[in-house]
């Protein structure tokens, strides 16, 4: 298998958005990461080698 892939999370909005949509539309499978998996509809849709990853940070004290 010859295909890369890439995790990019942060997708809703802004650069992780802006990286996400750059790697599709090169080619690259990406696994979009967001709080909401909704919010990345849309590129879900739009790019047939997208997945939508549903992320939350934790942070422990």
């Amino acid at each position: 298998m010859d295909s890369k892939a890439w995790l990019v999370t942060g997708c809703s909005t802004g650069l992780g958005r802006a990286i996400a949509i750059q790697a599709l539309e090169n080619g690259y499978y990406v696994a979009v990461g967001a709080r909401k998996t909704t919010d990345v509809d849309d590129l879900v849709k739009l790019y047939p080698k997208t997945l939508a990853v549903k992320l939350a940070v934790l942070i422990a004290a």
